[in-house]
């Protein structure tokens, strides 16, 4: 069997892994509007705050993250720094609001959690239409992004690579919404911190351990100097922007708001708060010092941000290859499935303002 073969047969095993925790969830389920849209507000925090991290990762944790720790070495930490102080703004002072008020007025989306009243229908289909038309666009980027990994891997032209990507992302959001998505979330993350895991252990195994590491990394002009790029001054202020940008981030982000809104109580907050932060900065800061890690292997890469792939496709064996793929392709379909239910909901809710007995339950 050619190695291409197997990379194809290890990708889609492994795809398949990410999806079997909500095949398993909705069997023999029935399967309503209110589970489509809100996953009938039953999540627990731990698979909720997952869920969402998952979410807003996208693939810039595996392409992106990668990308700015080899090109920039420790500096790059700064974002991951900043955002994570926005986070804990967030999550400490505004999440168990956020979603007290939401159960007052019996918020579905985000367009219903912004208005004064669920009767505001201007508000709520102009709301709508900026929701589907910005999210729209956000997704068609993501449907791109997946199909560019897929096309360098199996040499496909992007059209084809999007429509396999449909293909396997569609059914299970047909299948549950929300419920499906978060779920299948939860399996995706398992892949990814299996694989941060991994190539944190193998990178710092073939530079001969964390001390031979590091003074390899300190031969590499300002590789190690956090402020690399700035002065004290604009590294604070950096910190302070990024922060309010990581702040307002769960806000302003429908498709993670979903999982707030979902949550079973309010008790479960702080549960999704730790998992939320804990597997957004653990797969963030691990996918940095990944980059750095690469760099050491290729230290001239042409582009910074195919350091990962170039990594997997070189030094491994096809299966390890496909599994990479998987949590890849893992990454960027986590934001896709959720980004197509927050659309799905917002045009049924807040634009077509059909409700829950309107529409017919599905097996």
């Amino acid at each position: 069997m050619s190695d291409q073969a197997i990379i194809i047969i290890s990708f889609l095993f492994f795809t398949f892994l990410t999806i079997l925790p909500s095949i398993l969830v909705l069997k023999n389920r029935i399967v309503t509007a209110d589970t489509f849209i809100q996953a009938n507000r039953s999540l627990g925090g731990t698979v909720a705050g997952i869920s969402a991290a998952a979410t807003g990762n996208s693939g810039f944790i595996m392409i992106g993250a990668v990308g700015m720790g080899y090109a920039m070495g420790i500096s790059a930490l700064a974002l991951s720094i900043a955002w994570l102080i926005g986070d804990l703004i967030f999550w400490n002072f505004f999440a168990k609001r956020l979603y007290k008020y939401s159960e007052t007025k019996e918020s579905e989306t985000t367009g219903r959690l912004l208005s004064q009243t669920t009767n505001n229908r201007i508000f709520l289909c102009l709301m709508g239409i900026l929701v589907c038309t910005f999210l729209g666009a956000y997704t068609a980027g993501q449907f791109i992004a997946s199909g560019k990994i897929l096309g360098v891997y199996f040499n496909l032209n992007l059209s084809t690579a999007i429509l396999i990507t449909s293909g396997i992302i569609l059914p299970y959001i047909l299948r549950g919404g929300l419920l499906s998505s978060v779920w299948t979330d939860f399996g995706q993350a398992l892949l990814t911190t299996i694989l941060v895991v991994l190539l944190l252990g193998y990178g710092f195994y073939i530079n001969g351990g964390f001390f031979s590491t590091y003074a390899q990394w300190g031969t590499i002009e300002n590789y190690l100097n956090p402020l690399s790029g700035h002065t004290l001054l604009s590294l604070t202020l950096f910190i302070i922007g990024f922060a309010i940008v990581g702040f307002g981030f769960p806000m302003t982000q429908p498709q993670i708001t979903a999982r707030l809104l979902a949550l079973k109580d309010s008790t479960t907050v702080k549960l999704a708060k730790y998992s939320y932060i804990g597997y957004l900065h653990f797969t963030w800061v691990g996918m940095v010092i990944v980059g750095m890690l690469i760099k050491l292997k290729y230290p001239e890469l042409p582009d910074a941000e195919i350091a990962l792939p170039q990594l997997s496709i070189n030094e491994f064996s096809p299966i390890i290859a496909g599994f990479v793929l998987a949590a890849v392709f893992s990454t960027i379909a986590s934001t896709i499935d959720s980004l197509l239910v927050t659309c799905g909901a917002t045009l049924s809710r807040d634009v077509l303002n059909i409700k829950n007995k309107n529409l017919s339950s599905i097996r």
